[in-house]
């Protein structure tokens, strides 16, 4: 039970980070890299659906993040990390669709 109260408070923790829009590049950073290493055992703790759901946010905090006219150094900084965080997620997934491709 420890584990898990453990796992759900970084989860959340990465989540809200990602989620802000006042969060610093490196807090971003940091929050994209752990939200995916958190990908294999979201799908212990929690489920497959779970993973699809993160899968879901960070493409859509992605597209949002990318497509808003930010600052283009900036966005090179987090692109490796959104990519490797996404390729972990879809890691996790049983299937696959068209919609992960």
């Amino acid at each position: 039970k420890m584990q898990r109260r453990v796992f759900l408070f970084f989860f959340r923790e990465f989540q809200k980070i990602i989620d802000a829009e006042n969060s610093s590049g490196r807090e971003i950073a940091v929050a994209i890299r752990g939200y995916g290493y958190l990908a294999g055992p979201c799908k212990i703790v929690m489920s497959e659906s779970d993973v699809r759901l993160m899968f879901q946010q960070m493409s859509q905090r992605s597209e949002q993040l990318f497509f808003s006219g930010a600052d283009p150094e900036q966005l090179d900084d987090h692109l490796a990390s959104y990519v490797d965080a996404i390729a972990s997620i879809i890691n996790e997934l049983e299937q696959v669709g068209p919609m992960f491709l």
